[in-house]
């Protein structure tokens, strides 16, 4: 019993990391990714999204708030991508030319220590003071600017959306899905390598203690640390097995909707029935 309860509960700590990390966003740059985290859709709306042969754009824009004067302000959170010439290759250089297209008037500067980043707070007036945060970032040949923009008057209402944000940027190499400054726990295999299941349930078991030689789906049966349930009757912790597909019981105290977990999330297995017909149950035999 205790070995499905840990088998259990390290697949359930995974998937909850995971489960944050699916509230990111990507946007795919030029030969690798921006990775953000998501705005909260009932106050930020994608306005535009477009790309064009060396630079591309991703603006959201907050629902109008009301100001003391009655305004109806819009705040933006906006993403700018571009292509870099070989001749800039720092994060100094890339906002030295980003700053010199603009005139705004500079706050405060801060430079990040975990990732190549540098970021301007500005003021400027455009018949209303606005607040005006830009983050410049640079990534395998890549200039990104982070701009989060609110008039003076509303800012406090979105600062930590806007600093939040900022904060969860990082980056992917999309050639080899390594991820910069990645804030959540990642699998060690791909979507592709884990298509049948099996990979997610040999790397949970690893992590439970209970090691075994990995097996793809097909051939999972041939296993010598597994043995079909008695009776063909799951407990918490046994492998759900089907010859496409496998994944890992959560226990009959879990909804029917998700109690088969899988990489990146919990399922139901009626469902995973429908799909591949019966279940046959697997479970670990340690001695």
């Amino acid at each position: 019993m205790k070995q499905s309860i840990r088998i259990v509960l390290v697949a359930m700590s995974i998937l909850c990391f995971l489960k944050l990390a699916s509230a990111d966003e990507r946007v795919s740059m030029f030969g690798s990714q921006l990775i953000h985290r998501e705005l909260n859709p009932k106050l930020w709306k994608k306005d535009t999204e477009q790309r064009q042969e060396n630079k591309g754009i991703v603006l959201y824009k907050h629902i109008g708030i009301k100001d003391n004067e009655g305004n109806n302000v819009q705040p933006i959170i906006g993403i700018v991508y571009e292509k870099l010439p070989d001749s800039i290759s720092s994060v100094e250089q890339y906002a030295n030319i980003a700053r010199a297209r603009s005139q705004f008037r500079v706050e405060a500067v801060i430079k990040r220590d975990d990732i190549s980043s540098i970021i301007f707070f500005y003021s400027y007036d455009s018949g209303m003071v606005h607040n005006l945060v830009i983050a410049h970032f640079v990534f395998k040949g890549n200039g990104i600017q982070i701009t989060g923009d609110a008039t003076q008057t509303v800012y406090e209402k979105v600062e930590k959306d806007i600093e939040d944000f900022i904060e969860s940027i990082r980056f992917s190499d999309a050639t080899s899905n390594k991820t910069l400054n990645a804030s959540a726990k990642e699998f060690p295999f791909t979507a592709e390598e884990d298509a049948d299941g099996a990979r997610f349930v040999w790397f949970i078991y690893q992590q439970s203690g209970f090691p075994y030689d990995y097996l793809p789906a097909k051939q999972f049966p041939d296993s010598k640390r597994f043995r079909p349930s008695p009776n063909n009757i799951p407990q918490s912790g046994d492998v759900a097995w089907w010859k496409e597909f496998m994944g890992i019981y959560a226990g009959k105290d879990a909804p029917e909707t998700s109690n088969i977990m899988t990489a990146p999330r919990a399922v139901g297995l009626k469902d995973l029935q429908k799909k591949y017909g019966p279940v046959k149950w697997f479970r670990y035999w340690k001695y």
